[in-house]
């Protein structure tokens, strides 16, 4: 058993603590209520604070909803249409930061091409992004060098 400490009420000679309780709460009738009172408007009891305590618990998952969950959910969708979008003589990137080209396909793995004669196979995961063509590039980087140019 647990020793336990218990320290008497000591507030003024002839009040218990019931009786300071019983003097807060009870208010006669036309005298001014202290602030805080037990009113609804004031926050305690009614639907206000029903609703005021809903609120941020509903606000928050909102928030966690739209910061991290759809984000993440569009990207596997993503991600999704890039696989099933892959074909043979596309130039990809891996995660990696490997670019190739993709010589062979299976429903789980992908053969690129990064040299010639050098083939290296992926899980179809790894791909990251279809690879642009390097003409392409340097088309579209003359093109922002004349457009700094004029």
């Amino acid at each position: 058993m647990t020793p336990t400490l218990s320290i008497p009420f000591q507030g003024p000679p002839g009040l218990s603590a019931l009786h300071l309780v019983a003097q807060v709460d009870a208010h006669p009738a036309g005298s001014a209520r202290p602030s805080g009172g037990g009113s609804p408007a004031s926050g305690q009891g009614g639907p206000q604070s029903a609703l005021g305590g809903l609120l941020m618990p509903l606000l928050m998952v909102a928030v966690i909803y739209f910061v991290a969950i759809r984000p993440m959910n569009k990207q596997r969708k993503e991600q999704e249409e890039l696989n099933k979008g892959l074909r043979t003589g596309d130039q990809v990137v891996t995660t990696s930061g490997i670019i190739g080209k993709i010589t062979g396909l299976t429903d789980a793995e992908v053969t690129l091409e990064v040299s010639e004669k050098v083939r290296v196979k992926f899980r179809r995961s790894a791909i990251e992004a279809k690879y642009p063509p390097p003409a392409a590039d340097g088309a579209a980087a003359a093109g922002r060098t004349e457009t700094a140019q004029k």
